[in-house]
């Protein structure tokens, strides 16, 4: 089954050269014991945010699990990948 980024959409696959990722698959997906954590390392994000220096992301390459403790609100302020 495909994992989806937060909007829904397949992740794609961001990086082979070399392969990266949790599982290795060059996109951010999760497995069940995971929680999706890795994915943005999400809780430092939030501190990150909070100190007004969050970095900039893909955010068509962020899993969906991730809005479960940032919102896509915040997500898209940092976003270079969309307008």
């Amino acid at each position: 089954m495909d994992q989806l980024n937060v909007f829904g959409e397949v992740l794609p696959i961001y990086c082979e050269e070399p392969m990266t990722g949790f599982t290795r698959s060059g996109s951010c997906e999760t497995m069940d014991q995971d929680r999706g954590m890795h994915t943005v390392c999400a809780p430092r994000r939030v501190e990150a945010y909070e100190a007004n220096c969050a970095p900039k992301i893909y955010l068509t390459k962020i899993h969906e699990k991730t809005l479960e403790l940032v919102p896509l609100k915040i997500l898209r302020e940092y976003a270079l990948d969309i307008n």
